[in-house]
């Protein structure tokens, strides 16, 4: 692959035992999905999903306002939006690997800033910095890592792989509860940065290879074609690639735009405000709190089923289906003073925004080939990250002058529909 030709020359020359014998049938490419797997689960589970359950102890210990500690959260995914155009270009310099390591020191560094931070700045600092590091080693990296290892089974790696967020989710959230309950915030944030920098090192050196090229193998373990005699490349994404700039003036690298734009606006909007929206109706917390657990349990359910299913009948039409559950989820909450909603909302929500998080990236893969495929997923995310952030933004606008949330939530369904048929136009762009 053009991209990784530094960093495959020194990768070939480090091939230690752990390489895959020729003989065994086990594609190393499975390995690569077990190394990302748990690299997903300890980042994104550590520095996005931990990260809420400080709110109260900090609250009490500096007296910081709720909105001052949330607009950490916001410095955070603006971070992360304005770092994702940017991963590919650093991967073309400096490898996977090497950008995923200091990717894990950052966050390291940024946890050991919030242990030790007195200020309220130096919050809204170490949010900036942990944002940082984990843009540089979980989302885009791992997401191109399996685009480069898989083609005729990406969709199946893809969702395999990404089950780990919502794993990190389920197991990080309440480890870290337990931990700030027993030792306190500052030992919990310590330990949050020791459990990235270790596990994620030892999988980078002992696992991770940056491309089937580097060991001689070809995505799926494939045999190369050439050695029938033919002079052809046996992944159809490796010849029809477009560069960032062709992609740019593409109709599906826009079409794509408003589906990520629209589905990032609704989804961030329910998350941030479902806790609310059930406690005002009469809900205790904890019953808020279980169902949106109980959405995120199920997401795991959806990234695997949807990239198996995508495999099989088209990336397009399975991402509609998903957005369309997620907007199915927001339609429910319309009538969340029934028990009986409340499950169909965390059901359509959970395996919906589960699954439509391994489209994405299969969709760019479908669409642009790999060429520059870091570099247009970073772009594409960016936008994500605007409708991430206004969101939640104008949802709470919405609310405040409403007093409910019915309004808002007819919006988002709107936006909804607007991405669950428009996902439907998109198709490969025709190589000039």
């Amino acid at each position: 692959m053009n991209q990784l030709s530094t960093s495959d020359k020194t990768q070939s020359a480090s091939v230690d035992a752990l390489s895959p014998n020729p003989g065994k049938k086990l594609f190393y490419g499975w390995w690569i999905v077990v190394g990302c797997f748990f690299i997903l689960v300890v980042s994104v589970g550590a520095g996005l999903y931990s990260l809420p359950i400080f709110l109260v102890p900090l609250q009490e210990h500096f007296g910081w306002s709720r909105t001052s500690i949330s607009i950490g959260a916001a410095i955070a995914s603006i971070s992360i939006g304005l770092m994702a155009p940017w991963i590919g270009v650093i991967i073309e310099r400096f490898g996977m690997r090497p950008m995923m390591f200091v990717g894990s020191l950052i966050m390291a560094f940024g946890f050991v800033g919030y242990a030790s931070m007195m200020t309220l700045w130096h919050f809204w600092l170490a949010s900036a910095v942990v944002a940082t590091g984990l843009s540089m080693v979980a989302f885009v990296p791992v997401q191109t890592l399996i685009s480069y290892w898989f083609s005729r089974r990406r969709g199946v790696a893809m969702g395999l792989t990404l089950a780990g967020i919502g794993l990190g989710g389920l197991t990080f959230v309440p480890i870290t509860g337990m931990v700030i309950s027993i030792y306190g915030w500052r030992i919990a944030y310590m330990a949050l940065g020791i459990s990235i920098l270790l596990p994620v090192s030892i999988i980078l050196l002992l696992v991770i290879r940056d491309s089937p090229g580097v060991m001689g193998l070809q995505p799926d373990g494939d045999v190369p074609i050439t050695q029938a005699g033919e002079d052809v490349t046996s992944d159809v994404s490796e010849i029809l690639s477009l560069e960032l700039g062709e992609a740019v003036r593409s109709g599906a690298f826009w079409i794509l735009t408003v589906v990520v734009f629209a589905t990032s606006f609704t989804s961030f909007g329910i998350i941030q405000h479902l806790s609310a929206l059930l406690t005002d109706i009469g809900y205790t917390p904890a019953i808020a709190a279980s169902t949106l657990g109980s959405a995120i349990g199920l997401s795991i359910i959806g990234r695997v089923v949807s990239g198996a299913l995508s495999d099989r009948w088209g990336a397009q039409w399975v991402c509609s289906v998903l957005v369309g559950l997620i907007t199915l989820s927001v339609v429910a909450l319309l009538w969340a003073d029934h028990k009986l909603a409340l499950i169909t909302f965390s059901l359509c929500f959970g395996l919906g925004l589960g699954g439509y998080n391994v489209l994405l990236p299969l969709l760019v893969g479908m669409c642009f080939g790999l060429k520059a495929f870091s570099k247009i997923l970073g772009v594409i995310i960016f936008a994500a990250t605007i409708g991430s952030s206004l969101g939640p933004l104008i949802v709470g606008m919405l609310f405040d002058v409403h007093g409910d949330y019915r309004i808002a939530l007819l919006v988002m369904i709107s936006l909804g529909l607007v991405g669950m048929i428009t996902v439907t136009f998109i198709h490969r762009p025709t190589m000039r």
